[in-house]
């Protein structure tokens, strides 16, 4: 009985570890994420822009007014020309990679995660507990009689 006993709290133990690797997987994942959306937030001012002059352009557009439509799409053609397209995109590959570093980081943590968890000898924790579990066991039944 006392080897399934201790099977089970082997089996703990391991999900228990297990779980806690998960979990930071989790975090680096998030942590990747979050930059991500905190780089992308950099270009929110230059794409604010172009909506607004394309909504501009809509208004002149309802008005027929092509001269401020053709003023208004130079604009934004200029405004385009302006934009560092290779600067983002570099940026969104540096943020990948840095995913992806993130990724290779945590998969190590688990690997050593996973090593330290099948270094740890079971037998001896089992053993430790069922010592104690003795130990206890008298003193339990005497501060039991003055229940």
């Amino acid at each position: 009985m006392e080897t399934g006993s201790s099977d089970m709290v082997k089996w703990e133990r391991i999900k228990a570890g297990l779980l806690c690797c998960i979990l930071l997987v989790l975090v680096a994942f998030t942590a990747g994420v979050y930059s991500l959306l905190h780089d992308l937030r950099s270009y929110e001012d230059t794409v604010q822009s172009i909506l607004t002059r394309v909504d501009v352009m809509t208004g002149q557009l309802e008005e027929l007014d092509v001269e401020g439509m053709v003023a208004a799409a130079n604009e934004v053609t200029r405004t385009l020309e302006e934009t560092d397209l290779a600067g983002i995109a570099e940026n969104v590959d540096a943020l990948v990679l840095r995913a992806r570093d993130s990724l290779v980081t945590a998969e190590e943590t688990l690997a050593q995660a996973g090593e330290k968890l099948d270094a740890l000898d079971v037998d001896a924790l089992n053993q430790a507990i069922e010592d104690l579990k003795n130990a206890i066991e008298p003193l339990a039944v005497f501060v039991g009689r003055f229940k």
